[in-house]
């Protein structure tokens, strides 16, 4: 149970649609500013019960609803982790982070030492966060085996025109030095 009357429970097959819609409105910020897309944008139902047969997903509910969830995945050595959404309207209440500790004590339960990790590490609220939960370089190796070989400009909602502008020169500086 968690603070303010939230309960997190495993989700049911019968509840594929609205995991969906939870992940991609959690998502919907970073459309069209994500090269390449996530995949969680596209996410539907049916996408949601295939993921359902390989791992689960973990779901919060508050008053009643799903307002977020993550997908979990048991392998030979440690649970991936992935698709954390909460929806924009309860963000900041801890959600998130209590489902990162639910897919770690599941991890606990399962005999795996290790939760791996998929986040994408070039927005930087992403690396915050889970540097927050204590996670360092080396226990994200599929978001750092994306950093290394993916080029991604960091270009959000968040961003100001400063910020923005800084990334445009720096490509250009970088173009025009190659």
């Amino acid at each position: 149970m968690a603070a303010d009357g939230e309960t997190v429970r495993a989700a049911g097959a019968a509840e594929a649609t609205r995991v969906a819609q939870v992940i991609r409105a959690s998502f919907a910020e970073y459309r069209g500013v994500l090269e390449p897309p996530s995949g969680a944008l596209a996410l539907d139902a049916a996408g949601a019960r295939r993921l359902m047969t390989i791992g689960g997903f973990r779901v919060c509910e508050s008053e009643g609803r799903i307002v977020a969830c993550v997908f979990h995945k048991t392998n030979d050595d440690n649970v991936y982790l992935g698709r954390l959404g909460v929806l924009p309207a309860v963000r900041g209440r801890g959600l998130g982070t209590l489902l990162v500790a639910e897919v770690e004590a599941l991890a606990a339960t399962v005999g795996r030492d290790r939760v791996r990790l998929g986040a994408r590490l070039v927005l930087p609220r992403n690396r915050a966060f889970f540097e927050g939960l204590g996670y360092r370089e080396g226990d994200l190796p599929v978001s750092e085996e994306a950093a290394r070989t993916t080029l991604a400009l960091p270009v959000y909602p968040e961003l100001t025109p400063e910020q923005l502008e800084y990334v445009a020169r720096s490509v250009l500086e970088f173009v025009n030095d190659a």
